[in-house]
């Protein structure tokens, strides 16, 4: 008997034993488990953590942008203040105040600026008589018929106008205040004259925050002060701030939204030329300076050299204007992607156009998308290298390859004034007018010799060989392409493409210009393009000019140049060996 208890207490002991160790596993499991699920939740909530202080420092970014764009935004604006008593028309007081601005703030504004004009206005108290009253808003409708397009009619009407009744929703809307009384009802007659709309009723604000005047006693509270305006759309919020000095009145606020009148497109005329680049702008202008021509073979022989070429340069001009092909027609071919690539961005429209989509089209579409991109790489590939092909041949020099193919100008941006840095466009333009009429009216010395000055009057301009067809059209022949036009925008294709149809008057005006040695005042003229050398962009003298002048012009000096550059040549000494034909500059080291 005493083995088995004994045998029962060793089972027992060994039971405790195991229960033990399997009491300490399971805490020691679930102490790890817990860790574990601690760091898990740590890692998660410090990548979260990580992101709110990334998006709290953006945000505090974006407050500060917002708040240094709105305190430029305040520069640019400019608020002027007139005295009532003194403001006999409001028309001359804007232009005055524009004609400050422009001469003390060397700024160019005009009457379109002028974004609102606003008339403070104080009508007569309770105890004035009517007559007043009458006068009073005589002086506002005055004022009103001066007033720029958007204005804005504010101050203390001493009126309470009360809640809108029946056809008076134009001018006001359901947020009313008090009742109305007689000077109320003016107020509404006046508003609805003149379509204004009263701006306090736009806004629903609670009774606390409507009233602007306090009786004396505490009382009373009523909403007299208004703010009327013709575009109540501008108003963005109406409130009434509460002061910190005692006042029996409370100041009114109106946010208002103000965009700058965008110039419009429909104001400029399309002054674009043809670029003689196709078959069919060719023929339309050949046909066009045809009848032009007709109408300046009519012309008196005696004509004036001036008035002579302001009607040959008008025909050739209104010639390539009409000649030029609609967009309608150049919207048909693509300049750079082939027709498969044109058909397969059609489809991919068509399929977004579908409102339900199978599984089919989606995958269609999935597809289009990569083939599309894939497309137009390539055709692009093969337009740069036609491009580059093309004019290696013609001209042996990939120069005007890379500025066909490129897609942008860079304008000048910026340049220094004295001690500042400017970035308006006609400040830029004004320093570079300034600059070069400096530089080409310096003074420098001439030296002449009497004995070979000859005044026009001691030669004899009988003598001067006339010029014939035949050596206008070898130098019409001789003219380059692509080369810039002047101010009047006559190009070399449109005097080449026009070759035999121009040949003749423009012989009878260069032979014109021989006999009475006057010359065309376009001739005169010239657009200075500045091109960047190096060195700092923003300084002016880093620049190279280069003048463009008129194609017919250049067509006359190339004559006259052919003309004398043989007995030019013969009069030269040998000891000029520097831009010469056949010399070089080893000619002056072996003399």
């Amino acid at each position: 008997m005493e083995d088995v208890i004994s045998m029962l207490r060793k089972i027992q002991y060994e039971l405790d034993e195991q229960k033990t160790t399997i009491v300490q596993s399971a805490e020691k499991v679930t102490e790890q488990v817990t860790q574990h699920i601690h760091c898990i939740f740590e890692e998660k909530f410090k990548s979260i953590e990580e992101k709110y202080e990334k998006l709290k420092e953006k945000v505090e970014n974006q407050e500060k942008r917002l708040y240094f764009l709105e305190k430029q935004s305040r520069q640019r604006n400019v608020v002027f203040f007139g005295i009532p008593e003194t403001e006999k028309n409001y028309v001359e007081l804007e232009k005055n105040i524009l004609d400050f601005i422009n001469r003390y703030y060397s700024t160019n504004l005009n009457q379109k600026d002028i974004q609102e004009t606003r008339r403070i206005v104080y009508a007569p108290t309770e105890a004035s008589s009517e007559e007043d009253l009458n006068i009073f808003y005589l002086q506002v409708n005055k004022a009103i018929d001066q007033a720029y397009n958007n204005y804005f009619i504010m101050g203390d009407f001493n009126a309470k106008i009360g809640q809108p009744r029946k056809d008076e929703y134009l001018i006001m809307k359901t947020h009313g205040y008090g009742e109305r009384n007689q000077r109320g009802q003016m107020l509404i007659d006046f508003a609805l004259e003149h379509k204004l709309a009263i701006l306090n009723t736009f806004f629903y604000k609670k009774s606390k925050q409507r009233w602007t005047w306090r009786s004396p006693n505490g009382k009373h509270k009523n909403e007299l002060d208004y703010i009327l305006s013709n575009h109540p759309n501008l108003c963005q919020n109406i409130e009434v701030l509460n002061v910190k000095f005692p006042s029996d009145h409370r100041p009114i606020r109106a946010t208002v939204f103000i965009t700058k009148q965008m110039k419009k497109r429909t104001g400029y005329q399309d002054k674009r030329q043809s670029s003689l680049k196709t078959e069919q702008e060719i023929i339309n202008y050949k046909q066009n300076i045809l009848c032009h021509l007709q109408e300046l073979n009519n012309c008196p022989r005696k004509i004036s050299v001036q008035d002579y070429y302001n009607l040959l340069s008008k025909a050739i001009s209104q010639s390539l204007k009409d000649a030029r092909t609609s967009n309608e027609t150049s919207k048909t071919t693509h300049k750079v992607l082939q027709e498969r690539t044109l058909a397969l961005i059609k489809r991919r429209q068509e399929l977004h156009r579908t409102k339900n989509k199978t599984r089919a089209m989606k995958n269609e579409l999935s597809a289009l998308y990569k083939l599309i991109s894939k497309y137009i790489k390539l055709d692009y590939k093969n337009y740069r290298s036609k491009t580059l092909e093309k004019y290696l041949k013609q001209a042996g020099s990939s120069k005007k390859a890379l500025k066909e193919l490129q897609t942008n100008k860079c304008w000048i941006e910026s340049l220094n004034s004295e001690d500042k840095i400017v970035n308006n466009r006609k400040e830029i333009i004004k320093i570079a007018t300034d600059f070069y009429k400096t530089l080409y009216s310096a003074q420098t010395e001439v030296y002449s010799i009497q004995n070979n000055v000859i005044s026009l009057n001691e030669t004899n301009s009988g003598n001067v060989t006339p010029i014939f067809e035949n050596k206008v059209t070898q130098a019409i022949k001789r003219l380059k392409a692509d080369k810039s036009p002047g101010s009047d925008g006559i190009t070399n294709e449109a005097i080449k493409v026009a070759n035999s149809l121009l040949t003749p008057p423009l012989t009878f005006i260069f032979n014109k210009i021989l006999e009475t040695a006057e010359i065309p005042s376009q001739w005169m003229e010239s657009e200075i393009i500045l091109i960047y050398k190096k060195g700092n962009s923003k300084d002016i003298t880093n620049y190279r000019p280069i003048s463009l002048l008129s194609c017919l012009y250049k067509l006359f000096a190339s004559i006259i140049n052919r003309r004398i550059s043989t007995t030019l040549e013969s009069k030269q000494p040998i000891e000029q060996a520097g831009f010469r034909k056949k010399f070089s500059t080893i000619d002056h080291i072996h003399t």
